[in-house]
């Protein structure tokens, strides 16, 4: 593909991908391979049992690799995709489940780099953290991180091309209103 102007600044920035990425396809591996590994598990039936009794959170924290954590208290090395988990400041760890409204997780570094406040859910007798909501945390203040498309004025929770026009989105920090 031929990209010029604008574009090439915000691949070679980082702020967007080609639609052929290959880090797009890593991505969609990396769900497989962990959907996959979590099927083989006996906790799938605690999972159906828990659809009705899940509980709701609002946890803050920073997002840790679970394989690095893992090599560092036991000497791990999972062999299978990457988990990622929100750590909250008293150090407890809350694996995220890698679902569509957690993409931004996955497959944006700035997602990874800032405190966050995750709006979620958790299941019973499993530790996985269902993401609802994104937000980041500064000064004090929670911010929604969206991205948005200025042609179309879409906004949506993980980025790429707008699902409109096609053109690349626009990552937005914005303050919530009265917090």
């Amino acid at each position: 593909m031929d990209y010029t102007g604008a574009t090439v600044q915000w691949l070679e920035a980082g702020l967007i991908y080609p639609n052929d990425s290959s880090r797009f396809v890593a991505m969609q591996d990396a769900r497989r391979q962990f959907l996959e590994a979590l099927l083989a598990t006996p906790a799938l039936p605690l999972l159906a049992q828990a659809q009705d009794q899940f509980k709701p959170v609002v946890v803050r924290g920073r997002i840790v690799n679970l394989t690095d954590v893992m090599q560092a208290q036991a000497k791990l090395e999972p062999e299978h995709g990457t988990i990622y988990c929100l750590k909250t400041a008293e150090g407890k760890l809350y694996p995220i489940l890698p679902t569509d409204l957690a993409a931004a997780i996955y497959d944006d570094e700035r997602f990874r780099q800032r405190e966050l406040q995750i709006t979620g859910r958790t299941f019973p007798e499993i530790p996985f953290l269902e993401v609802i909501k994104l937000q980041s945390v500064k000064w004090g203040r929670v911010f929604d991180m969206t991205f948005y498309c200025r042609v179309c004025e879409i906004r949506t929770h993980k980025g790429g091309p707008c699902a409109c026009c096609q053109d690349p989105l626009e990552f937005s920090e914005e303050p919530v209103k009265n917090n």
